[in-house]
């Protein structure tokens, strides 16, 4: 599973601390904007505990890339 977090966005604190080994959390450098940025701190240190990966991001808004059309229904 991957999760991003911005300042403008995050997933669940619960569904941060249940993230395992093979998920992915993305953190985008803005995120310690976040009026719940030590919450946020505490739930992915308990992901990574559990062995999830945590990567930060310089980019303040991580891009997404849209799919090809063919691929939208």
């Amino acid at each position: 599973m991957i999760r991003v977090i911005t300042s403008s966005q995050a997933p669940a604190l619960g569904d941060l601390r249940v993230m395992q080994s093979g998920d992915l959390v993305i953190v985008a450098s803005d995120a310690t904007d976040r009026e719940d940025w030590p919450r946020v701190q505490d739930a992915l240190n308990v992901a990574a505990n559990r062995g999830a990966e945590v990567a930060w991001s310089r980019v303040p808004e991580v891009p997404t890339v849209p799919f090809p059309k063919e691929v939208q229904a």
